[in-house]
């Protein structure tokens, strides 16, 4: 799991913050929808 991390921890945290902005932006989009199917703003 430790170098799992390692190799993915790059593209999670990118330096680029546009990069960032994309996978916050793509990180809303799967959970909202999620939230929302469960309850969870209600």
């Amino acid at each position: 799991i430790h170098r799992l991390t390692i190799i993915l921890a790059p593209y999670a945290v990118p330096n680029d913050w546009k990069l960032v902005a994309r996978n916050f932006l793509l990180f809303i989009a799967v959970l909202v929808p999620i939230g929302i199917h469960d309850g969870m703003f209600s």
